[in-house]
């Protein structure tokens, strides 16, 4: 079969021409418009968001903070609160030493009196440390979620024996 030449010509013009007029009816569209023509009256409500905005406009559209407005005036007083629970009005400190051995490593609990809580605590080694001895541990010692007492736990590996202390911080109302 052969395909004479005035078909090829033709349908290739057919072609030209449909895309001449869809490209030609864009450029009418956006050239027809007249500046300003567009305005609040023309656009639908949420159709101009900020991310259509170009960058930097949005900026230009806000004006400068105005003044800060006098002071209202003063509200009226609140009701009385429920008395609160008393404070810990008895601090104590509790401290006790401990032997430890070369070599040896001792977890050692002070607890505090009936009643209180421990608030604080910390452990020392030796006369202001020394070689060879570690705290390890030293943080509250916890009993059914409620702080008693202090935990250390020192390693001494100095070659001597020696005394580590200690202490807790403990409240009571």
């Amino acid at each position: 079969m052969s395909i004479r030449p005035f078909t090829i010509a033709r349908r290739h013009g057919i072609a030209a021409a449909a895309l001449f007029f869809a490209l030609a009816g864009t450029s009418y569209a956006t050239g027809a418009l007249a500046p300003n023509s567009v305005g609040t009256k023309q656009l639908r409500d949420g159709a101009v968001t900020t991310a259509k905005l170009q960058h930097g406009t949005l900026a230009q559209l806000k004006g400068a903070k105005g003044d800060t407005g006098p002071q209202g005036p003063k509200g009226d007083t609140g009701p009385q609160g429920a008395k609160g629970d008393a404070g810990a009005t008895n601090v104590t400190v509790k401290t006790d030493s401990q032997q430890i051995g070369n070599n040896q490593a001792v977890d050692h609990v002070v607890d505090c009196p009936a009643g209180s809580v421990a608030t604080g605590g910390g452990a020392h080694v030796g006369t202001g440390g020394g070689l060879g001895l570690v705290i390890s541990r030293s943080e509250p010692h916890v009993v059914s979620g409620k702080p008693t007492g202090w935990d250390a736990i020192v390693e001494n590996t100095s070659g001597n024996t020696t005394e580590f202390t200690t202490s807790v911080v403990c409240a009571a109302p």
